[in-house]
């Protein structure tokens, strides 16, 4: 750079463009300074060269270059204001000849070999230090941090294990796969094979799907049970997977539990080790001779006997409940399942009489009864006397109600004060109405037959009402009873007589088992589980 910046200033196209070769040695002299920023500075310099504009005087008082002219100032004080501020400025109109356009290029051409020379020369003395300071810094090292063994850094796969994804509403195989962040192509592959689509179609709420996931989030192995008795199996072989339908025994044994209730019902089956499933079965057996909302205190006991279903694989979890016994106060309900040969199971008092009345006298789990049965009740809001020709029990609303009984629906839809009605014909002069309902159950229409409990609309506060409840009268040849008091005729399903003997010898043998193992008296958590002596475990 110093031998251009000497030789230029002594040539004659210095002494004829001397401001212009002025701009030249700064651009040279701002270059070497920054040789990263070299194509900037090129790129300033070209543009610079541009704005050389030739203008003939015979132009000047032509409008458009006038407006040239004014554009030319602009971007002239632009540069001047910049990195170039301080080179000379030049005429507003200027001549030059070919010989400085010729000139220019050839100096621009050695300028761009000077400072490519000594890019190159400045990169291999850096890159010589650098290896220079690298191997010294290696011999310095070597003995003190030694090579690691190439061995010990593989990395070993970890093999995958299982994973146990439950079951919700709405989940799908699919929504399953992509929360796991499953491959894609997996997902494909495993909907295509005919044994997955048609089984895992449709997913059971609370079940549990088992699947394997490598590290490379490939699945390798999936199982779902189908049945009690039946486990789906995919697995991958040499990159194919292959479903198959594993049939396994199913072993039942009896298990017998015992708890006495402190806080409630459910907290004392919790504590007892019984699921969901059972309490509400226990529930549902004595649900005609006990309301549990209002009936069940601290002190009070149960004893159970139930099936525990179970296969070499996995618990398959509680079966049916084939003998129990609630302590309600001082008194006591045993009751006894027994299956017909249809193979519908129902329960029944020990001596083969039918547990249920088959008539709920209160249709709905309530919280209390907030206007009972009165002919002479002063109306909240009509504000007059008017009888009050049924019960009224307090419940949030969207709460199921029931059927009372075994039925024909005779009515159903809007009744003036009573809001959505629903009437029941029961057969032997009885009939229900369920007023102030929020809305029907699907399926139901006038015409249609109802068993008892079985779901017929939701509690709601339509028509005349405070607030949600259900409305329930009984009538008896039309006439309004109270349905706590009412002596109604028994619509329970009596043992058949041909079922009596088997019956009788299945309930001796509960029976003494519930005998002799007595509930515990110890409140809170004193609680006996234990296997049944009255059955060894059998195979279904």
């Amino acid at each position: 750079m110093l031998w251009l910046q000497q030789i230029i200033p002594k040539s004659k196209l210095f002494t004829k463009h001397s401001k212009y070769f002025c701009f030249i040695l700064h651009f040279l002299q701002k270059s070497n300074e920054n040789h990263e920023k070299f194509p900037l500075f090129l790129c300033l310099f070209i543009d610079r060269l541009k704005k050389i504009r030739y203008f003939n005087k015979n132009f000047e008082h032509n409008l458009g270059m006038r407006n040239r002219m004014q554009d030319y100032k602009k971007m002239d004080k632009y540069c001047q204001s910049n990195l170039y501020n301080h080179v000379p400025n030049r005429p507003r109109l200027l001549r030059f000849s070919s010989l400085f356009v010729i000139a220019s290029g050839l100096l621009l051409a050695i300028i761009l070999m000077a400072i490519m020379n000594s890019n190159n020369e400045t990169m291999v003395q850096s890159t010589t230090e650098n290896v220079g300071l690298s191997v010294s810094a290696t011999q310095n090292n070597s003995s003190i941090d030694p090579i690691p063994n190439q061995a010990q850094t593989i990395h070993q796969p970890v093999a995958p294990q299982w994973q146990n994804i439950p079951i919700a509403e709405g989940d799908t195989l699919i929504s399953l796969l992509s929360d796991l962040n499953v491959n894609s192509q997996d997902t494909f592959d495993l909907l295509n094979i005919p044994e997955v689509k048609k089984t895992l179609a449709h997913l059971s709420v609370g079940q549990n799907l088992q699947v394997k996931i490598n590290d490379d989030n490939h699945l390798t192995a999936l199982r779902y049970p189908v049945s009690d008795s039946t486990i789906l199996t995919v697995s991958n072989e040499n990159n194919n997977y292959v479903a198959k339908l594993d049939h396994l025994k199913t072993n039942v044994k009896d298990v017998y539990t015992s708890a006495t209730i402190n806080n409630s019902l459910y907290t004392a089956a919790s504590q007892a080790g019984l699921s969901t499933k059972t309490t509400m079965q226990l529930i549902n057996i004595f649900s005609s001779k006990v309301n549990f909302s209002k009936d069940i205190h601290q002190g009070d006991s149960f004893q159970l006997i139930y099936q525990d279903k179970y296969n070499k694989k996995q618990d398959l979890g509680p079966g049916d409940i084939l003998a129990a016994r609630l302590y309600v106060g001082d008194k006591a309900y045993t009751a006894i399942a027994y299956q017909d040969k249809n193979g519908e199971t129902n329960y029944y008092t020990p001596t083969g009489g039918s547990l249920k009345s088959g008539f709920l006298r209160k249709p709905v789990h309530y919280t209390r009864v907030s206007s009972p049965f009165n002919m002479h009740r002063f109306h909240p809001i009509l504000h007059i006397r008017r009888p009050h020709e049924g019960v009224d029990l307090a419940s949030p609303r969207g709460t199921p109600v029931k059927a009372a009984a075994n039925g024909k629906i005779v009515f159903m839809g809007k009744d003036g004060g009573y809001g959505n009605l629903i009437k029941i014909d029961h057969g032997h002069y009885v009939a229900t109405r369920y007023a102030h309902l929020s809305r029907f159950a699907k399926g139901l229409h006038v015409g249609s037959y109802v068993h008892e409990g079985q779901r017929i609309a939701y509690v709601g506060s339509t028509g005349l009402a405070t607030g949600p409840h259900l409305h329930f009268e009984v009538r008896i040849h039309n006439i309004p009873k109270n349905p706590f008091t009412v002596a109604l005729p028994n619509f329970g399903k009596p043992l058949p007589t041909k079922d009596k003997t088997n019956f009788l010898a299945q309930a001796d043998k509960l029976m003494v088992e519930l005998n002799q193992k007595q509930p515990t008296t110890m409140l809170a958590n004193n609680i006996t589980t234990s296997p049944s002596s009255s059955n060894n475990d059998s195979q279904a």
